[in-house]
């Protein structure tokens, strides 16, 4: 038994031959107009950023999370050097944890064991630590600089546009906490 191959002519009718090239040229111009979308939000983002920087990192954070967020946000306050102020985000009271936990959205847990930051002040009520600090952004990482001791090196993270938690070694403590927003 052999295999034979018959030579076919492959045809088309004209209105299919319309209806392909129509939606060749449909796909083509969708294409183009996306590409159009595109740099008109690309333009309006960087006019945003220039005229009004909140408005900007709130608009970055929600579409591109937290991680892109903290980058414009330390361009665009400074905090790629020291600063007496906490940022913004930062600001309040965390609570201290041994193990990481998961804490449901809209929901708050108890300040036990707290971490405070404040103007140009880090808190440990606790341990009985009140120190006057400065604050510095590097990547994900927040540093702060305490006037007297060792920088404290606090890990920012989060998960989509928010902080889910902070990894840190407080001062005077030998083993790593996780800090949970407890209070603003």
């Amino acid at each position: 038994m052999y295999l034979t191959w018959k030579r076919r002519r492959f045809s088309i009718r004209p209105g299919s031959a319309y209806l392909a090239l129509a939606g060749l040229i449909f796909i083509a111009l969708y294409g183009v107009f996306l590409t159009y979308q595109e740099r008109l939000a690309e333009a309006r983002l960087a006019a945003m950023r220039q005229k009004d920087a909140d408005a900007y990192l709130d608009e970055i954070r929600m579409l591109e999370g937290f991680d892109t967020y903290v980058r414009e946000f330390q361009q665009l306050k400074g905090f790629d050097s020291f600063r007496t102020n906490a940022p913004i985000f930062m600001i309040g009271r965390w609570t201290l944890r041994d193990s990481t936990e998961r804490i449901p959205v809209g929901t708050m847990p108890d300040c036990t064991d707290p971490v405070i930051f404040e103007y140009g002040r880090f808190k440990l009520p606790r341990d009985g630590t009140d120190l006057p600090a400065s604050f510095r952004l590097d990547d994900q990482t927040l540093i702060v600089r305490p006037r007297t001791g060792d920088p404290v090196r606090v890990e920012l993270i989060s998960f989509g546009a928010a902080i889910d938690h902070l990894r840190l070694t407080p001062p005077g403590r030998e083993d790593v906490s996780y800090a949970y927003p407890c209070g603003r």
